[in-house]
C-alpha cells in the first residue's frame, strides 16, 4: 500500500482551489476597528487610573468599554450589509448566511 504524499506545487494548487471565492469579511470594516478603538481606549484608562489609585477614573473606563461594543454593533447594523456586518466583499453579494 503506496501513498503518494503531493508536492510542493500540487499542494499550493490544491490549496489555492480550497480557498477560492471565499472572502473574509470578519473584522474588515470601520465599524469592528472602531468599537475596538473605544474598548482599547476605556481599557487603557482604566488600567492607568488602577495604577495611580483614582476610583473614579477606573469606573469610567469600565463604563467606557461596553459602550465602544455598543457603538460598533451601531455602526455594524448601519452598514450596506444586510446581515449588520459590514462586508470586504467589494461587489456586495454576500447574503445574509454567507452564501452569494
Amino acid at each position: 500500500m503506496s501513498h503518494h504524499a503531493p508536492t510542493t506545487d500540487e499542494a499550493v494548487e490544491a490549496r489555492k482551489k480550497e480557498v477560492e471565492g471565499h472572502v473574509e469579511s470578519h473584522g474588515h470594516s470601520v465599524a469592528a476597528w472602531t468599537g475596538v478603538g473605544i474598548v482599547l481606549l476605556g481599557s487603557f484608562i482604566a488600567a492607568v487610573a488602577m495604577i495611580i489609585p483614582i476610583p473614579w477614573l477606573v469606573v469610567t473606563g469600565v463604563v467606557i468599554m461596553p459602550i465602544g461594543g455598543l457603538v460598533g454593533l451601531f455602526l455594524g447594523r448601519r452598514s450596506n450589509d444586510s446581515a449588520g456586518h459590514a462586508s470586504s466583499d467589494p461587489s456586495g453579494e454576500r447574503g445574509r448566511d454567507g452564501s452569494r
